[in-house]
């Protein structure tokens, strides 16, 4: 089941992502890319998600929203399931949802 998180906060900013579970990579990679649209983020292999996530940790508002890093993540699911919330997106950021 797909489930996008989203909670309105100060009525300006969204925290947006992906819950990862029951999903392949193929389809939250997809998901994410098309999600983040204006940031060209790409498909890759499951094997290189964490060259992926060293990609958008270098986006601005990936950083300001600190987005985890991979080190600590044995599996992509258990990385997500920790970006899963804590987006901070503003409206004007180039984002389709």
């Amino acid at each position: 089941m797909l489930s996008l998180v989203t909670f309105a906060v100060q009525g300006i900013r969204k925290v947006i992502s992906y819950d990862p579970r029951g999903m392949t990579w193929d389809q939250y990679n997809k998901l994410m890319e098309e999600l983040f649209a204006s940031n060209q983020l790409g498909h890759v292999a499951e094997e290189n998600w964490r060259t992926w996530v060293d990609g958008i940790n270098g986006i601005g508002y990936f950083v300001q929203s600190g987005s985890p890093d991979h080190r600590p993540y044995e599996t992509w699911q258990d990385w997500a399931m920790a970006m899963a919330g804590i987006m901070s997106i503003s409206p004007n950021a180039g984002s389709t949802y």
